[in-house]
């Protein structure tokens, strides 16, 4: 019979990894024809698997067995279990937050007279165009009287296309005619065309009679209003609703003519990131 390689050796003469420890081998040691091999070595290794009893944990390893890999303490060795990995957790997506800014509105907003008559001219003094309500700048939008049409303003909604949350409302006065300034103020809003207006803040509101310089940029932050600017302000610091339109309507002025304007108007408040896209789409089609 041919003999190949370590476990055949290892078969054979299984105290072979012994040898450098005894001085006398006998048939027994050296061969497997006997039930349990054992060895003559002068070490005390009874079961005789190279492993010395006194650091033997496993005294009667079968180690002539096949296959059977032995550790530095003379046991079997057994590869580890590895515990189970640990099933995943759905996780709660972070909800951005809310970004101010000094007005939801911008001078792209799609924009409705509400009330009275616009008469879509500009001239150098004043602006009959409705964006010039919200483009940045006093430009003096004014609005012609119509009583049967309701309390003049203006309805708009933002191109940005976020949900938003207005919590103030800043009205800047023009270059002239501080008799046609307002008095009092309704702002409400909505999501799509077909639901009801939500009234988001109400009452008068006081602007004071020095004018501003016509086409003068308005500077501000969410937090601030333009205090260079000659203005008028009124918080709602309570509103958390979200919307996606908004009508602003002035019901007195202070001479009761039949001219209204306003410099600039404002909503100062919060965009929802990431709302709303197919919202709007849906106030478009409503």
């Amino acid at each position: 019979m041919g003999v190949c390689g370590e476990r055949d050796l290892d078969f054979i003469l299984p105290n072979r990894r012994s040898f450098d420890k005894c001085d006398l081998f006998t048939d027994e040691d050296l061969f497997t024809d006997f039930n349990v091999p054992h060895s003559t070595c002068q070490v005390e290794d009874q079961d005789g698997d190279g492993i010395i009893d006194g650091i033997d944990e496993c005294p009667n390893t079968e180690y002539w067995a096949q296959d059977l890999n032995l550790t530095s303490t003379g046991c079997a060795w057994v590869a580890p279990t590895l515990p189970p990995a640990p099933m995943p957790t759905d996780s709660p997506t972070p909800v951005p937050a809310p970004i101010p800014v000094a007005s939801v509105l911008d001078p792209d907003s799609e924009i409705d007279i509400a009330g009275g008559r616009a008469t879509n001219k500009q001239t150098a003094e004043q602006c009959f165009y409705m964006p010039c309500a919200i483009n940045g700048k006093i430009a003096r939008y004014t609005v012609v009287i119509e009583p049967n049409k309701g309390p003049p303003g203006f309805e708009a909604t933002p191109s940005h296309g976020s949900l938003s949350i207005v919590q103030g409302l800043r009205v800047y006065v023009p270059d002239r005619a501080k008799g046609r300034d307002p008095t009092s103020f309704l702002v409400q809003g909505r999501l799509t065309r077909v639901d009801p207006w939500t009234t988001i803040g109400q009452g008068t509101i006081t602007v004071p009679d020095q004018r501003n310089a016509n086409n003068a940029n308005v500077t501000s932050t969410y937090a601030s209003a333009d205090t260079s600017k000659n203005h008028g302000e009124v918080l709602f610091p309570s509103n958390t609703q979200a919307f996606l339109t908004y009508r602003v309507v002035f019901p007195t002025w202070k001479d009761g003519g039949g001219y209204q304007h306003v410099g600039e108007v404002e909503l100062p408040g919060l965009l929802v990131p990431g709302a709303a896209t197919t919202r709007r789409r849906q106030l478009r089609e409503a």
